[in-house]
């Protein structure tokens, strides 16, 4: 009876393998085992009596999403203790009467991050201790989500944009300023030069060394060309001192 059972067993067995030759040479491809290769279940597994490729695909899919399922528990598992670990810190900062510190910055890029599904905003809580951790300063300490997950604050990118214009106008404005005071600083001290003062004399000190100079090149005491020249020079060189 044991053989004649065995028998049956080899039978079956080799008819179910016949059945599985057919369907490889009808779907036109090579069945491998798996391990050999990353493939979908549908295409690796060999099936069973009376399975078609639908029934296979409907198992691998099934396969996919379990694996799913269970990356998102593992993932919120590991959120949970980010905001855990968050809450912990600022009690155990406030106890010690440590400095706490919150951030609604980016680590990376230094961008204000906003709220996303389920988190009000983007928040780091961190001590100073905490400050190079990157799995305290790179995740939200509400939620838990990396800060790349959360979108970047609209309202920070519109005043990043008024500053920088109001940096571009300033700076023009402020190099226009800078080219003006430059002129009159080198008119200045060009008159100095010419009257003969320093850059730091009073109004007395420049009053007399022009009058002094002027009753030297006055045209009505010295009538060359060169000695009106000077006198208008040294006029105008006194009305800029007077000005500045």
């Amino acid at each position: 009876e044991e053989e004649e059972e065995e028998e049956e067993e080899w039978l079956r067995r080799e008819e179910e393998w016949s059945q599985v030759e057919e369907w490889k040479n009808s779907v036109g491809r090579r069945v491998k085992p798996p391990g050999r290769e990353r493939r979908p279940l549908h295409e690796t597994f060999k099936p069973l009596h009376g399975m078609t490729e639908d029934s296979l695909l409907d198992i691998s899919n099934m396969f996919m999403s379990e694996k799913e399922r269970r990356r998102s528990r593992q993932e919120d598992s590991v959120r949970a203790k980010r905001i855990k670990a968050a809450a912990i810190r600022k009690r155990e900062a406030e106890e010690a009467g440590e400095f706490i510190k919150e951030t609604s910055n980016d680590f990376i890029t230094q961008e204000r991050r906003g709220a996303r599904e389920g988190c009000p905003g983007f928040k780091v809580i961190y001590r100073d201790m905490d400050s190079m951790d990157p799995e305290v300063m790179l995740h939200c300490s509400m939620c838990g989500y990396p800060a790349n997950e959360h979108p970047v604050d609209t309202k920070w990118v519109n005043d990043q944009k008024k500053k920088q214009e109001w940096e571009k106008s300033f700076s023009a404005k402020f190099r226009q300023r800078q080219g003006s005071w430059q002129r009159q600083n080198t008119e200045k001290m060009n008159a100095c030069r010419l009257l003969e003062v320093p850059l730091t004399a009073s109004d007395h000190q420049i009053s007399r060394a022009y009058k002094k100079l002027a009753l030297k090149f006055h045209p009505d005491k010295n009538p060359s060309q060169q000695s009106q020249e000077m006198f208008i020079r040294l006029t105008r060189a006194f009305q800029t001192l007077q000005n500045s």
